[in-house]
């Protein structure tokens, strides 16, 4: 899987997390800053709205892929982006 793909199936699966950017779904690369601020405001959401995710197990079988891509960007985002924010929110 794809780093937009993960990306775009993690921001259908969390409630109210934020689109993703026009160019991320061209095949265009992603900008580092700005998959960091979507990961974050992704990994805050999980935590603040945990019982309201339809399917949880998803999720994280979408964060593992995420740090099991081959994409350094993608690992840097989910690590220290969406996880972090995890951390920091619970």
């Amino acid at each position: 899987m794809d780093t937009s793909t993960i990306t775009s199936e993690l921001t259908q699966n969390i409630p109210g997390a934020p689109a993703l950017e026009a160019g991320s779904t061209t095949g265009q690369p992603i900008d580092l800053s700005a998959m960091h601020a979507l990961y974050s405001d992704m990994g805050w959401l999980i935590a603040e709205r945990f019982s309201s995710l339809e399917d949880r197990q998803r999720v994280f079988e979408l964060i593992e892929l995420g740090m099991r891509s081959g994409d350094p960007k993608l690992k840097h985002a989910v690590s220290t982006g969406l996880i972090e924010a995890m951390i920091s929110r619970t």
